[in-house]
């Protein structure tokens, strides 16, 4: 583990702790989604419409329910951090920042090959304008 790494924590175990919060989240959203269900349905079941009270009770569901989507956005960003800092993404982008290394390497050795082979074709033009005139030379003898 390089000192880059220590420390920090992997994705194997920040996605299982992430899960299971949102686990958790989807437990308390579907509970007040039923309180919301139950008090409507009471209403309709006794043939009323929703009283004050009623509505007062659904709508601090709601609010709740507003909440804890808030806490899902919110474990997804801290989730995400986490796994930004984890040993995985540390580690892959060692090995991509050496791999692009490698090809600029590549690049610089390419673009010197690039600039012997246009001098070794204009050698090679030369060579060929000098074939010809010798070739036509040698004819006309």
């Amino acid at each position: 583990m390089s000192d880059e790494t220590a420390g920090k924590e992997s994705a194997g175990t920040i996605i299982p702790e992430a899960t299971k919060c949102r686990s958790g989240l989807t437990e308390l959203a579907h509970q007040f989604q039923t309180e919301i269900d139950e008090i409507v349905l009471a209403a309709a079941k006794a043939g009323r419409p929703l009283s004050d009270d009623d509505k007062a009770r659904r709508e601090a569901r709601r609010a709740e329910q507003r909440k804890v989507q808030a806490a899902f956005k919110e474990l997804a960003f801290a989730t995400l951090e986490r796994l930004n800092n984890s040993t995985d993404v540390v580690e892959l982008k060692g090995r991509l920042d050496a791999i692009n290394g490698s090809i600029g390497d590549d690049l610089v050795r390419l673009k010197k090959v690039a600039k012997h082979a246009k001098v070794a074709a204009k050698v090679a033009d030369g060579l060929a304008e000098l074939a010809a005139v010798v070739t036509s030379a040698v004819l006309k003898k």
